[in-house]
């Protein structure tokens, strides 16, 4: 299992321009689009010489809207067995994600690798659907989304915090789930870290803060993958290492840490 790791979140293109030493969670649109370069990627980690080995999570891409057919997805998995794959899901859906976990529960033959996403359409719907999953597994690993509550309050901070108190809860109520934050609405979501159970993270405002800082405010809305990624690909490893600036904690400080 996975354990107080940052996993980045980028196009598989810049992927493949920061080496071997981060993890990543690469999108299966992604991988769909460039699937040769995938493929020298993830050769070229898997065969890395040195003490740290990249590890991947395969994310479907429900969070974006994206729908592709669920035998190709699973084809892929096979084909390539990423560290941890997400198993298919549907945005802010609590039946038809626990539809699909029902579908498609054959496939989890070891819970350390599959991560599976809580849905619904409030918070309610959120518990009971990890409910679900806890009821059916000891050894499980919950994503939380990006985009799991309503979106009329325009600020990201303020998304941020709602999700903040929201993982404090179900932290406290599953204590033996491990959770993962599927992106960050502001890097002050990484203070989760400090909880036992939240486990781990993705997101691309690593290589985003890099350029934010001179282009564009964080918690502006427009503060995009696609606006910031105008720059050399290579300036972007850079931004990784401001990771551990995020380190003020009440109680100690989180180890979000680059691993060799």
């Amino acid at each position: 299992m996975i354990e107080n790791t940052f996993f980045h979140t980028l196009p598989i293109q810049y992927a493949a321009t920061f080496g071997e030493q981060f993890d990543y969670l690469i999108e299966y649109s992604q991988i769909k689009k460039n699937l040769k370069l995938f493929e020298k990627f993830l050769y070229r980690i898997r065969h890395h010489k040195g003490l740290h080995s990249s590890r991947i999570i395969l994310d479907m891409g429900a969070g974006i809207g994206k729908a592709y057919s669920e035998v190709e997805y699973f084809k892929f998995v096979k084909k390539y067995s990423p560290d941890i794959f997400v198993l298919p899901d549907v945005l802010r859906d609590k039946a038809k994600t626990l539809k699909n976990f029902a579908m498609f529960q054959s496939y989890i033959t070891d819970t350390s690798k599959v991560m599976l996403i809580a849905q619904g359409k409030d918070k309610t719907e959120l518990i009971d659907c990890i409910r679900c999953y806890r009821a059916a597994y000891d050894n499980i690993l919950v994503g939380i989304p990006y985009r799991a509550f309503e979106e009329n309050l325009g600020d990201p901070l303020l998304f941020a915090f709602m999700r903040i108190r929201f993982v404090l809860r179900i932290s406290s109520l599953f204590p033996d789930v491990k959770f993962h934050l599927l992106g960050l609405w502001h890097p002050c979501e990484l203070t989760l870290l400090s909880l036992s159970n939240v486990i781990s993270c993705d997101s691309s405002y690593a290589y985003i803060m890099q350029k934010a800082r001179s282009l564009v405010d964080i918690r502006d809305p427009k503060a995009t993958v696609s606006r910031v990624l105008k720059v050399n690909p290579k300036e972007l490893l850079l931004s990784c290492y401001l990771l551990e600036s995020f380190v003020p904690l009440k109680g100690g400080d989180i180890n979000v840490r680059r691993r060799y």
